[in-house]
């Protein structure tokens, strides 16, 4: 199964951590979107990077609950999986990331300044990493 729309002809798919939350939880709104992305993961047609990040956020809630099942599915299918790369957050990310935030803003919807969360600019700069 090709990938269609904004992702078609896709070689390199920077995840963050909804989609892993959407597939495991089989959300009923968003399941469809995500599941031909990890259809084509797992077929190797397409590669996918996340951050250590995605791993921490993830499992905080499985954690919080005892549901621990859900949490060994999220280690398994965020570190497991061989055409997804886990990029970890070093110093280098770091230090990139500071030098991009000290010159740049993102402009939300409404047009005002602002930045994004902190996991989200240094997850950037992971997969800014990642595909260099």
């Amino acid at each position: 199964m090709a990938l269609a729309g904004p992702l078609a002809g896709a070689r390199l798919i920077a995840l963050d951590t909804s989609p892993f939350i959407y597939l495991l939880e089989k959300n009923a709104r968003f399941f469809p979107a995500v599941d031909p992305i990890f259809a084509e993961l797992d077929a190797g047609a397409v590669l996918g990077v996340t951050s250590v990040l995605t791993l921490l956020e993830v499992l905080v809630k499985p954690l919080e609950t005892g549901a621990t099942r859900l949490a060994d599915d999220f280690r398994a299918t965020i570190t497991a999986a061989p055409c997804l790369r886990m990029v970890d957050v070093d110093r280098a990310v770091a230090e990139r990331q500071s030098s991009a935030e000290a010159s740049h803003w993102i402009r939300d919807r409404n047009l005002s300044r602002r930045r994004r969360s902190s996991p989200g600019r240094v997850r950037l700069s992971a997969f800014n990493a990642a595909s260099s």
